[in-house]
């Protein structure tokens, strides 16, 4: 599914001398979420990701378009589309559901937000590598950064090439920005010319990694992206600076507590009862 237009040009309507217009929906998807609004004379711009199945917002950027912008957490699980078939819940990217692994197949049983996360790995002799590939991208220069931990002990660092569509441009170079147990953050600066990709990859022969948390914007632009317990809220919210939030619930779906980037508690709901003759 590409991205379609609203059917008129709103900016091609006169308003008068005494009326302006304030914000337009420049797109949609398929179920009419908004993907790209303009505002003050297309000033300023905000871009969605968003989960069509649940009609849930998926990730939020700033000063950017939707054209330029990624993201997933791989929440779709199984029910993405195959590789190369077009699904806006893969958020900009394109890749092999097939190797995404639940929360369950993660070294200590934790992704970084959410219940899924991929693992990458590109296995010796004629088997298909998993690769996470971006759409086209235009002729600007992009923030890539993603959280990874190693799915073995002979596991090297992700490799992240830029593609032509004729040959690779070269590998730009990972900077580690934070640490979280065996968990690492990686940032990359990306200056695309028009039509490259973005592909991202494992070591040939080694162990590969997990990977989770892909977010793909312009430098001049910021993101939030969140993920969800189905039918209950919000269970992450990861800010511009990737500085991850985590909100847990009971059984019952009631709000118990908020956790800091470092799983430690910042905030929590404690109920005390009274017995039957008020003590």
């Amino acid at each position: 599914g590409n991205a379609y237009n609203y059917a008129h040009d709103p900016y091609i309507i006169n308003f008068g001398t005494n009326l302006s217009l304030a914000s337009y929906v420049k797109a949609y998807d398929d179920r009419e979420n908004p993907l790209e609004i303009w505002t003050n004379e297309k000033k300023e711009v905000v871009s969605y990701i968003w989960d069509t199945k649940h009609s849930k917002k998926l990730a939020e950027a700033a000063n950017a378009e939707y054209a330029d912008i990624a993201y997933t957490s791989f929440e779709g699980g199984n029910t993405y589309t195959a590789l190369s078939y077009a699904d806006y819940n893969k958020g900009n990217w394109d890749f092999d559901k097939t190797f995404i692994k639940a929360y369950t197949d993660m070294p200590d049983d934790k992704t970084m937000t959410g219940r899924y996360g991929y693992l990458m790995k590109t296995p010796s002799g004629p088997v298909e590598p998993s690769t996470i590939r971006s759409r086209q991208l235009n002729e600007k220069e992009y923030l890539l950064t993603f959280w990874c931990i190693s799915a073995g002990s002979n596991s090297a660092a992700p490799i992240v090439n830029v593609w032509n569509g004729a040959w690779f441009q070269g590998a730009p170079t990972l900077t580690l920005q934070n640490e979280v147990g065996d968990w690492k953050l990686y940032s990359v600066i990306i200056n695309a010319d028009q039509n490259d990709h973005i592909e991202l990859k494992a070591t040939t022969g080694d162990d590969g990694y997990y990977i989770d948390e892909i977010r793909l914007h312009p430098t001049d632009a910021t993101m939030a992206s969140y993920t969800y317990e189905h039918l209950i809220g919000t269970s992450s919210v990861n800010n511009a600076n990737n500085n991850i939030s985590y909100t847990e619930y009971d059984e019952y779906g009631r709000y118990i507590r908020t956790r800091d980037l470092r799983r430690n508690i910042v905030q929590q709901v404690e109920e005390r009862y009274k017995d039957l003759d008020g003590q």
